[in-house]
């Protein structure tokens, strides 16, 4: 009987020291799988397609993304119950202040003076059933924000040489109404979220469009003497610094020459395609340029003073970075190709209109973008206005996914670091815009297309 005991014992001790430490190895072993495995699926490890490493994605990659991006056969009650992957900085009442807390409202002749230069109609999109309303950001920033169109179907529908606004474009942005409080509120969300959205009915703004309304006004500050204007044989406007003579391509030349021309004289050139918008597209055109810096027309900082360090992040959200307040006056048919910035710009109409054709970062791919290595460098080398450009200019462009917006006298736009945009002056105007920093929510997509 004793013996019999301490075999069961020996049994026992046997299970316990070699059996139940298998299990628990087996055991480890089976919960080390399940969580390489989740992780594979969820976050894009090895069972995920391989990241490709090279400067450009194929066409067919690229539309793939862009498919994915344009899922809006959503129900209009799911977007906007849920936020975007785009909406990870909650706003709490603790760390609010409101933006408008320093505006001074205008008075009944200067709203009256302003609105008689704005236009008289609202401009609707062309698609009736998007799943957020335009003209009054969501306090909840909708998934793939903001609604995008294929590229052709925009040009098709209204040609950058056509400066007649017709009755819908394709836009996808949203628009704040500055006078409500609760807008402000989410003006400051989609601001922290890096996601692009219209200002309008801004005090500030409209109070500087009433002012520079006057010609004599602007003409007592800049006097009869010379700036810097970009000269144009025709209505594009292309960037360009060379590189050198020896690192230029070969065969280049400058589309346009630097020039000097005093405010008046600039005017009456600016004026005389107002009385003869057919020819907009064929006559030379002339950018005037302002650079407000420490020493250089100082004064804008004080007809502008959201640039003068002392106000909300909606507009300057890194004001220790910001380099200068950039000017550009503009006539008719102005074209500015697509580009797109390496900061945070924040973009004030303050005359006139203008047609912004904005693009996500993640369509880099698809502009046919000039390198870095050419004068042009970030700058798109499709012809916008001609459609020969469009079919052939680039195996990529014609998968383009682009949205519009129709910036008016007294509006601000914000735009976060490398969206791409493309600029039509639709009338005589003025425009100002300043930098403010740098983020990187976006790098990714610049660095796949060779940034």
């Amino acid at each position: 009987m004793e013996r019999r005991r301490r075999k069961k014992k020996a049994i026992g001790d046997e299970f316990y020291d070699v059996i139940i430490p298998l299990g628990g190895c087996a055991f480890v072993i089976f919960l080390a799988a399940f969580v390489c495995l989740h992780t594979s699926l969820s976050t894009g490890g090895p069972l995920k397609r391989t990241r490709t490493t090279t400067t450009l994605r194929s066409a067919e990659d690229a539309q793939y993304k862009l498919n994915m991006r344009q899922i809006y056969k959503q129900s209009k009650d799911e977007n906007s119950n849920e936020g975007s992957a785009d909406d990870k900085e909650s706003l709490s009442n603790s760390d609010y202040r409101d933006p408008g807390f320093m505006d001074k409202a205008l008075t009944r002749l200067e709203k009256s003076r302003v609105e008689k230069l704005r236009l008289p109609r609202t401009i609707e999109t062309v698609n009736g059933d998007l799943p957020y309303d335009i003209h009054r950001c969501p306090s909840v920033i909708p998934k793939n924000y903001p609604y995008a169109w294929s590229i052709l179907d925009v040009l098709k529908h209204w040609n950058p040489d056509d400066t007649r606004i017709p009755d819908t474009i394709h836009q996808g942005l949203c628009a704040i109404d500055w006078r409500d409080p609760l807008q402000r509120k989410v003006a400051v969300h989609y601001r922290k979220n890096e996601v692009p959205c219209i200002i309008k009915h801004n005090p500030v703004i409209g109070r500087v469009v009433d002012r520079w309304s006057n010609y004599d006004y602007l003409h007592g500050i800049l006097g009869d003497k010379t700036y810097l204007n970009e000269h144009s044989k025709n209505n594009h406007m292309m960037f360009w610094r060379s590189m050198g003579e020896d690192k230029d391509p070969f065969g280049w030349k400058p589309p346009t020459e630097k020039t000097q021309l005093s405010y008046p004289d600039w005017y009456q050139k600016a004026m005389s395609l107002e009385d003869d918008p057919d020819s907009s597209t064929t006559a030379e055109h002339f950018y005037f340029r302002l650079i407000g810096k420490k020493g250089s027309n100082e004064w804008l900082f004080d007809e502008i003073p959201f640039f003068k360090r002392i106000q909300h992040d909606v507009f300057m959200a890194d004001p220790d970075e910001e380099p200068g307040l950039f000017c550009r006056f503009g006539s008719r048919g102005t074209i500015a190709e697509l580009h797109h910035d390496m900061s945070r710009n924040n973009i004030f109409i303050l005359q006139g209109q203008k047609r912004y054709v904005l693009g996500h970062p993640d369509q880099c791919i698809n502009m046919e973008l000039y390198q870095d290595d050419h004068p042009s460098a970030r700058h798109s080398r499709i012809n916008w206005s001609d459609p020969e450009s469009w079919l052939h200019g680039g195996k990529n462009f014609r998968n383009g996914m682009v949205n519009e917006v129709v910036m008016d006298a007294g509006d601000g736009l914000y735009l976060p670091t490398y969206w791409l945009h493309f600029i039509v002056s639709l009338s005589f105007n003025y425009q100002c815009n300043a930098r403010s920093g740098f983020s990187n929510d976006y790098e990714e997509h610049i660095k796949d297309c060779g940034f």
